[in-house]
C-alpha cells in the first residue's frame, strides 16, 4: 500500500505557479511572471481535444476535469466502467453496445481507477466487469485499480499526489468519489482548493480526470459547496438517474462546454444478455413521456407544498389539510367526499411516493417539509 510514510511525496511548487508557498506571507508575483500567462496570437496552445463523448456530446477533453453525478446506486460506476473499457479499445467490437459512451483510445498509456467508496469485493467485481466488456481473461497491464475505502481523507490526498507524480504519462483517471478527499463537502476554502488541484493536475499531465460525486436528494444539485464549485469549473458534467418503477437508468447532460447537449437516453439490465443494454429510440421516447409526466407532477406537488408551508417547518395534519384546500381548488362537479379523498391522496404522494414530506412525532402527528424542497 502506498502511504506518505513509505513513499516520498512530491514537493509543492505553490498553488499559482508564480512563487512557492510561504506560510508566513506570500510575496507578490513579479510583472514578468504575470506577463508569461498572457495569451497572444503567438501563444502555443494546443486546440481542444475531446477524449470522451456521450451520444453526440463532448463530455470530457484532454487537460480538464469532468463529473459524473447521481444518487447512490443510480449507475454512476457503470458509466465509468464503459468509459474505461472503451478507452482500452482501439476499435469497438462488432455489435458492442457502449451505452452511447466512447473514449479516445489510450494507446497503451496508463488508466487509473481509484475507488474510495465501495468494499474491496465490489471493486474486484467492477474489475471483472471491465474484463468482460473487453472480452478478455487478463486485466490490461496499463489499467491500474486502487481501493482506498479504508483510508482517511488526508491519506487519500497524500497517496493521490504520489500517484499523479508516478503516472506522468497517464491517459485517463477515474476517481470514485471526490468527497473522500475532504473532511467536509461544505468546506468552501478546501473545496475550492481541491477542485483547483485536480484542474492543475489535469493540465500538467495533459490527461483527463473524471470525478464521481453524489447529488442531493430531490434537487439534482451536486453535494455541498464542493459540488457547486465543481459545476462552475468543470469541462463537462453528466447526471445518471435510476427510475425504479421502470428499472431503467437515464443519462442526461448537466453541463457540456465542448458541444451542445445530447437528448436524455436510457439503458437497463438485460437478463438474457447478462449485462446492460441501451433502450431503443422508440422505447426511450415512450418512457421519456412517462417520466416527463411524473416529473411534472413532482414539480407541481413541490410548488404546492412550499406554498402551504411558507415559513413553517412542521404542520399538523389538520393544518396541512387546510393549507392544501386553500391552494388546490375543488373541481367543478366534484363532490365533497371525492375532494377530501383527492386531498388525502395528495398527502400520500408527498409523503410516501415523492419524498416531499416526512411524518414526525414532534409534535405528535405532524408533517415536516424536507429542507431540500424549501431550498430548491
Amino acid at each position: 500500500m502506498i502511504t506518505k510514510d513509505t513513499v516520498a511525496l512530491p514537493k509543492s511548487n505553490g498553488t499559482n505557479g508564480f512563487y512557492p508557498d510561504n506560510q508566513n506571507g506570500k510575496p507578490k508575483p513579479k510583472i514578468a511572471d504575470i506577463l508569461l500567462t498572457q495569451l497572444t496570437d503567438e501563444s502555443d496552445v494546443p486546440p481542444v481535444e475531446a477524449t470522451i463523448s456521450v451520444k453526440d456530446g463532448i463530455f470530457a477533453i484532454k487537460g480538464d476535469i469532468s463529473f459524473v453525478s447521481g444518487m447512490a446506486k443510480s449507475g454512476k460506476s457503470t458509466i465509468c466502467r464503459y468509459i474505461m473499457a472503451t478507452a482500452l479499445m482501439e476499435t469497438l467490437p462488432e455489435g458492442f453496445d457502449s451505452l452511447g459512451i466512447r473514449s479516445v483510445y489510450c494507446q497503451g498509456r496508463p488508466i487509473i481507477y481509484i475507488d474510495t467508496e465501495q468494499p474491496k469485493a465490489f471493486t474486484m467485481k467492477a474489475k471483472d466487469e471491465i474484463k468482460k466488456l473487453l472480452r478478455t481473461e487478463q486485466l490490461p497491464s496499463n489499467l491500474h485499480i486502487f481501493n482506498w475505502r479504508h483510508q482517511a481523507y488526508r491519506q487519500n490526498r497524500d497517496c493521490l499526489e504520489v500517484l499523479f507524480n508516478y503516472y506522468q504519462n497517464s491517459a485517463l483517471w477515474i476517481i470514485d468519489g471526490i468527497t473522500d478527499f475532504l473532511g467536509s463537502a461544505n468546506d468552501e476554502e478546501k473545496g475550492n482548493e481541491l477542485i483547483n488541484f485536480f484542474m492543475r493536475k489535469a493540465t500538467e499531465l495533459s490527461t483527463t480526470i473524471v470525478l464521481l460525486i453524489h447529488e442531493i436528494q430531490n434537487t439534482g444539485k451536486l453535494r455541498g459547496h464542493l459540488g457547486s464549485e465543481a459545476e462552475r469549473k468543470c469541462g463537462g458534467a453528466i447526471s445518471v438517474k435510476k427510475d425504479r418503477e421502470t428499472k431503467t437508468h437515464w443519462i442526461q447532460p448537466k453541463l457540456l462546454r465542448g458541444s451542445g447537449d445530447f437528448d436524455n437516453y436510457a439503458f437497463h439490465y438485460d437478463e438474457a444478455a447478462k449485462g446492460f443494454v441501451s433502450l431503443t429510440d422508440a422505447k426511450t421516447k415512450e418512457l421519456r413521456s412517462q417520466i416527463d409526466k411524473k416529473e411534472g407532477r413532482i414539480t407541481e406537488l413541490r410548488r404546492i407544498a412550499k406554498a402551504v408551508y411558507g415559513d413553517a417547518i412542521r404542520l399538523s395534519r389538520a393544518e396541512l389539510v387546510r393549507g392544501l384546500k386553500a391552494n388546490v381548488p375543488q373541481n367543478p362537479g366534484q363532490g365533497d367526499d371525492a375532494y377530501q379523498k383527492a386531498i388525502s391522496r395528495m398527502i400520500v404522494e408527498m409523503l410516501d411516493k415523492y419524498n416531499i414530506l416526512t411524518l414526525t412525532g414532534e409534535p405528535k402527528d405532524s408533517y415536516k417539509i424536507l429542507p431540500e424542497i424549501v431550498s430548491a
